[in-house]
């Protein structure tokens, strides 16, 4: 996929995107029932989930010609790493079209991009 162009989240405008994505990928799955958009917002937003008050959190998008088709978020808990002993990343809100391409250039973007040096262990790290 040589356009495919996967990007951080760094405006509303795509963090709607972000949050909205999923109706575009399951609009066509009669067993798809979509979260509430509101709750979204306030899950992703530092002001309103006090996750944040001891995480931080990057967002991505895989693009191709304008078109979005996927998206991942990663994860640091600063609170669960200090009680565990770990230096640990996650992620999470991984949604893709059905192509491994995307998937794999969202796991690698965030891996690359998202996690401090120094992450020994999470889900997906390399």
């Amino acid at each position: 996929m040589p356009d495919l162009l996967v990007k951080a989240v760094e405006s509303e405008k795509e963090l709607e995107q972000f949050i909205k994505l999923p109706w575009t990928i399951y609009r066509n799955n009669p067993n798809w029932v979509p979260p509430l958009i509101a709750e979204q917002r306030k899950m992703l937003d530092p002001g309103h989930n006090p996750f944040f008050q001891h995480a931080r959190a990057a967002y991505f998008l895989a693009v191709k010609d304008g078109e979005y088709l996927g998206r991942i978020s990663a994860h640091v808990d600063d609170n669960s790493n200090k009680f565990h002993g770990e230096k640990c990343g996650f992620f999470g809100f991984f949604e893709s079209v059905d192509d491994l391409n995307v998937a794999k250039a969202l796991f690698t973007a965030k891996n690359q991009n998202a996690f401090p040096a120094g992450r020994t262990k999470g889900n997906n790290l390399p």
